[in-house]
């Protein structure tokens, strides 16, 4: 019934997601401990879950079993076309520094590394700047 009703009663220490049941609660703390059971055949690179290792296993082969009703741009994985927001133009993931909005969480965990390298080119320059006036005077 908890399925159902939404009830979430594990969760995980480490990044406090939520679980209905315990299994799913275990099968996550995999990914924290670094405990790899499913391995590919092909390149050697390790899984957690067994699903994540099929998907995986389709880099492979080429198969791109999952197409764009709007597009036809086909995907290897299911979840690939799900989020794929381009046409919808929705850009839920925005930038907390500059207020840019992206289409995937992923996407703005790249950009969010601008802002960190920006900020550390502005502190060596300022460090240079500051040793260079000290030098002066």
């Amino acid at each position: 019934m908890r399925k159902h009703s939404g009830e979430r009663h594990y969760t995980c220490d480490v990044c406090n997601k939520a679980f209905i049941n315990q299994s799913s609660h275990i099968k996550h703390q995999r990914i924290h401990i670094g405990e790899y059971h499913y391995g590919c055949e092909v390149c050697k690179k390790s899984f957690s879950h067994k699903n994540t290792l099929i998907t995986h296993q389709c880099t492979h082969c080429g198969e791109r079993p999952y197409t764009c009703d709007l597009c036809k741009k086909a995907f290897s994985n299911h979840s690939h076309l799900r989020t794929q927001r381009i046409h919808s133009g929705e850009h839920p993931c925005g930038c907390e520094v500059c207020k840019k909005a992206f289409s995937h969480k992923c996407i703005l965990i790249t950009h969010q590394h601008t802002h960190i390298v920006v900020n550390a080119l502005m502190l060596v320059m300022c460090v240079i700047k500051c040793s260079v006036i000290r030098a002066v005077l």
